[in-house]
């Protein structure tokens, strides 16, 4: 069950299972989506206790929903503000970094690399820095702001931290960190 909360196309399945006990189902609410949840709330041989247990699961993702959906709309008119001002640039993205707004990063990278939010996503996602370097790179940011962007956006552990090559330089070559993009579908013309 612990592989399912990180594989997402396992969670469907196993929420479908005929012959999960009481604790499993309650396990599952705690890691699946809202669509999940409620069809595993319109089992019959739940207790009143555990479809409590759904319910309040059920507010809780809706909630994330809703504050997600917020969060991205303020950073979609962030970006535009920044944009129109002239101001989307490197100081933007650093400031937006060291605040822990992760989706205006998210949208702000998307816009400066010229690519579709949905790979910045995957790469976020990930939880590897060379994409989100190789990323930084191509959006023309500095070093410097990749490295935050590691720690402060991906949040990552200080030994998958990747520092910088000669205290300044980005520590992949191009032709490495073009590969890194070419894994997520963005090509590199440099």
């Amino acid at each position: 069950m612990k592989e399912a909360e990180e594989i997402e196309s396992w969670q469907l399945p196993l929420g479908l299972r005929a012959d999960l006990s009481t604790r499993a189902v309650r396990r599952i609410a705690g890691f699946v989506g809202a669509q999940i949840i409620e069809r595993l709330a319109a089992r019959n041989d739940l207790s009143d206790a555990t479809r409590q247990h759904l319910n309040r699961q059920l507010r809780i993702r809706l909630e994330e929903k809703t504050s997600t959906a917020e969060q991205q709309a303020s950073a979609a008119e962030s970006i535009a503000k920044a944009k129109a001002a002239g101001k989307l640039n490197a100081d933007f993205v650093e400031d937006a970094a060291l605040s822990g707004q992760r989706e205006t990063v998210c949208l702000a990278l998307a816009e400066l690399a010229r690519v579709p939010v949905a790979n910045v996503r995957r790469i976020l996602a990930s939880g590897r820095g060379q994409p989100l370097v190789a990323l930084a790179w191509h959006a023309g940011l500095s070093r410097r702001i990749a490295f935050k962007l590691q720690t402060f956006v991906m949040k990552l552990p200080a030994h998958a931290l990747l520092a910088a090559r000669g205290g300044v330089n980005y520590p992949m070559t191009p032709e490495e960190m073009s590969w890194q993009l070419s894994c997520f579908d963005i090509p590199v013309k440099r």
